[in-house]
């Protein structure tokens, strides 16, 4: 009778065990799920924002190339270097610098800020 007992008791335990498991693996799976979704969603917004603000760049190159050029040639931060010296850029590329750059932050200027 003891040894009937005893065995119902350990399989009892086992079975919580197990369920325990099972709860402790689906929490996981469950929080890897979210992980790459979260990831995937992120990589696509700035997948999406990238084209548009390599335009930004390129159309502010365009802009103030000539004054790159005359102000700016050897200073390798291009955009610094075009603030210090506003009040002697042309119309276009004091507009081009004063114009927001909404990029999240993120600097797609090539290092030349």
């Amino acid at each position: 009778m003891i040894d009937q007992r005893a065995n119902e008791v350990v399989r009892t335990r086992m079975r919580m065990m197990k369920s325990r498991r099972l709860q402790v693996s689906a929490k996981l799976a469950g929080a890897a799920l979210l992980l790459s979704v979260a990831s995937g969603c992120g990589q696509q917004q700035n997948n999406h924002h990238e084209p548009v603000a390599r335009g930004r760049w390129q159309a502010f190159r365009t802009a103030c190339a000539g004054d790159i050029q005359k102000f700016c040639a050897d200073d390798q931060r291009k955009r610094r270097c075009l603030k210090n010296n506003v009040d002697k850029l042309s119309d276009s590329c004091k507009a081009a610098l004063s114009a927001p750059r909404n990029n999240g932050g993120a600097n797609n200027n090539g290092g030349n800020d």
